[in-house]
């Protein structure tokens, strides 16, 4: 009645917790022969992407992305600093009650370390 992609991703640092050195993560949605389950929020993974997720427990030995989209922050190195910059574009189809514009609210692109301060998280390059 339903389907869910598995994604198993390979973790190089972490920051709450404990986690093993490969985690199994679940969504809704995805594609099993022809027929195919799109899910608002869901997440578009790519292979050798570089992520910070806050996941959450799912079914047993699997976690999910908190928040489908909005716990996934996609990881990059500035080019003229060498900081760690996280961002997440947008998510299409969001308004506020307000009618304010969901990409000016929405839109994230910070310095690591200043997301982890926000969490409430510490970070330590090569951790």
């Amino acid at each position: 009645t339903r389907i869910l992609t598995e994604v198993e991703i390979q973790v190089e640092a972490n920051y709450k917790g404990s986690a093993p050195s490969r985690v199994r993560v679940l969504q809704m949605g995805g594609v099993v022969g022809t027929t195919k389950m799109t899910v608002a929020g869901a997440l578009d993974w790519t292979e050798g992407e570089e992520v910070v997720l806050f996941l959450e427990p799912s079914l047993p030995g699997s976690h999910r992305v908190a928040g489908f989209s909005q716990g996934n922050f996609q990881l990059e190195r500035d080019g003229s600093s060498g900081e760690l910059i996280v961002r997440r574009p947008a998510l299409l189809g969001v308004e506020s009650a307000d009618h304010t514009k969901a990409g000016e609210l929405q839109s994230v692109r910070m310095p690591l370390q200043q997301l982890l301060s926000d969490a409430g998280l510490r970070y330590q390059e090569g951790k």
